[in-house]
């Protein structure tokens, strides 16, 4: 507990955050917390990045469904009723 209370302490530092000490057990607590699941997502790579082993994550179903590859609509029946611009949705600003 003792690296998640300094790791604390040192994003604390940086975010410019003030935590009070009645709250400081719990944070540190989530640090441990997430930091246990990096260690567990780190582990589960295989090979390159982009290669993780799916027994190590809990699935809702034993088995999963096959890909069958289907025809896409057209693009000119998916963006009929929508604003594009070669190709591609228009969409408004989101975040101002």
């Amino acid at each position: 507990m003792d690296k998640a209370k300094e790791s604390l302490d040192k994003f604390a530092s940086l975010c410019m955050l003030e935590i009070p000490q009645s709250e400081r057990e719990e944070f540190a607590r989530g640090f441990d917390e997430i930091a246990a699941f990096a260690d567990m997502v780190s582990d589960s790579i295989v090979g390159d990045a982009y290669s993780l082993k799916v027994s190590s994550f809990a699935l809702p179903c034993e088995k999963l469904r096959e890909d069958i590859p289907a025809r896409s609509l057209p693009a000119e029946k998916l963006l009929g009723g929508a604003t594009s611009e070669d190709g591609f949705f228009l969409v408004g600003r989101v975040i101002k």
